[in-house]
């Protein structure tokens, strides 16, 4: 009975967040201006037939050659992501530019930044832990950029694999060939991939991880947690992570009847995720490359500040002059360095937010349509300003834009479907979806910021897609 009505809570939870994102992507397709009524339609229309012929390629290919289906979606993703970095030629900006640098004096042992209580990987300590990936390849392959991009593209690739793994546990072996295909098609990460950037590597390492939980065993569990640990160190959403995850242990616990079993796998997750952690910060510590643990941010309310609709996301109303210097940058300036009397003058900022509850109520649900249904913005850091608005790239990002509307209409089809069948059940991906959206209502949302529960709406999308294509030939046929 308990488990049921947490089922039902959940996809309606699910169900709910993706009819606002279909609502706002609608509302912002458009509201662009730059593509007229018969280019729309016209873009319908081929997103529309490539999911058709994807579905059927996919299958095709599938039911012919089941061990190789999974290298060609792999090609496939490398094709796609090599022919954007030869397009885009992107070189590092804003803070990925910070971050190599960062990386380049760690690796030479002249790293001393992140001890100067004005220096940006002080203020923003949780970078330290990419910095220190990326120091690795430089000191391993040198300092050319095509040696970090062929890793990302790595990542990248490798990511359909356990698509493919997690979604065939999940939801059946012809609905993971699907959501592969998606995941490696999807344009605006495509886009991104020319990107030197810590989203690659921690979505990499959240479907490692996401796999090691599928598989169930108790040593799984254990490496499911360092996995994950390893994603937080270099990209801190592990708190999602860990929520998610006893969550799904206790609605399992419930369904199951299975107390023992479950508690014992969530102790062994925790265990060694805080582990992991724990020997991390100390690593780091050790090193000379932090002066404090990392995994505990010098600023731990600023995202919630620009989240809270701060001015320019500074409580004095400051700006961003550059990547270094930051809006919270120039506040921490005003109160001389004092990390502490910043922290508090945060919290009082929040507390009058909360009190300002219509003005603050007006701007979340503007920030919240913008971050679930304006186009995704990776692109814009591969390339500069004036290709940007080439015609080229808007034709690309509007078609983008329409296949993230399609994913989540399919994604639609799947919940419904799942609400109107009683037999249906929720898993990790349901829950984790609904923590990587919600968590951005009152922390800093940018649209790049939903490269995580895409995703999951690939394993969604593909599930509806099979259920309305089956259903169609069934009626045909």
């Amino acid at each position: 009975m308990i488990s049921n009505f947490i089922k039902k809570i959940v996809l309606y939870i699910c169900f709910i967040i993706l009819i606002l994102m279909f609502l706002s992507t609608v509302y912002f397709i458009y509201k662009d201006e730059t593509s007229n009524a018969f280019g729309k339609i016209a873009c319908y229309i081929f997103i529309c037939c490539m999911f058709g012929l994807l579905y059927y390629i996919s299958g095709i290919i599938y039911a012919k050659k089941p061990k190789l289906f999974i290298v060609f979606v792999m090609i496939v993703s490398v094709i796609s992501c090599t022919a954007w970095n030869l397009y885009s030629k992107t070189v590092p900006v804003s803070d990925y530019e910070v971050l190599m640098k960062g990386a380049e004096k760690i690796a030479s042992g002249t790293f001393s930044e992140a001890f100067d209580k004005t220096s940006y990987f002080y203020i923003y300590n949780f970078q330290i832990g990419y910095a220190a990936y990326l120091a690795v390849i430089f000191k391993i392959l040198g300092s050319r950029l095509i040696w970090y991009k062929l890793f990302e593209v790595v990542y990248i690739a490798a990511g359909a694999f356990f698509v493919f793994a997690i979604a065939g546990k999940l939801a059946g072996e012809r609905i993971a060939a699907m959501a592969s295909i998606l995941y490696s098609t999807f344009i605006f990460n495509i886009l991104g991939s020319s990107i030197i950037n810590n989203q690659h590597l921690s979505a990499f390492l959240m479907l490692v991880g996401l796999y090691l939980l599928t598989v169930g065993k108790k040593i799984s569990v254990f490496f499911a947690g360092v996995v994950f640990a390893c994603m937080n160190v270099v990209r801190p959403v592990g708190i999602i992570i860990i929520i998610g995850v006893i969550a799904d242990f206790i609605y399992k616990s419930i369904s199951e009847r299975k107390w023992r079993e479950y508690l014992i796998k969530a102790v062994i997750f925790i265990v060694s995720f805080y582990s992991v952690i724990w020997m991390s910060d100390i690593a780091f510590v050790k090193a000379g490359i932090a002066p404090s643990a990392i995994s505990k941010s010098h600023v731990p309310y600023f995202k919630m500040v620009i989240g809270m609709g701060a001015d320019g996301g500074s409580i004095f109303g400051n700006y961003s002059t550059s990547a270094e210097h930051t809006n919270v940058y120039y506040d921490l300036k005003a109160f001389n360095f004092s990390y502490e009397n910043y922290n508090d003058a945060c919290i009082q900022f929040l507390k009058q937010r909360v009190k300002d509850y219509k003005s603050t109520a007006k701007y979340l649900f503007e920030k919240m349509r913008f971050f679930m249904g304006e186009k995704d913005h990776q692109y814009t850091f591969a390339l500069g300003k004036e290709r940007q608005e080439s015609k080229f790239v808007k034709n690309i990002t509007g078609l983008a834009h329409t296949q993230y509307l399609i994913i989540i209409l399919f994604s639609l089809i799947t919940l419904m479907n799942r609400i109107n069948n009683k037999s249906s059940d929720i898993n990790i991906t349901h829950i984790l979806f609904i923590g990587f959206i919600l968590v951005h209502i009152f922390i800093e949302a940018q649209t790049r910021y939903r490269y995580d529960a895409y995703i999951l709406m690939f394993i969604f999308a593909s599930e509806g897609m099979e259920y309305l294509f089956s259903n169609i030939k069934r009626n045909t046929g």
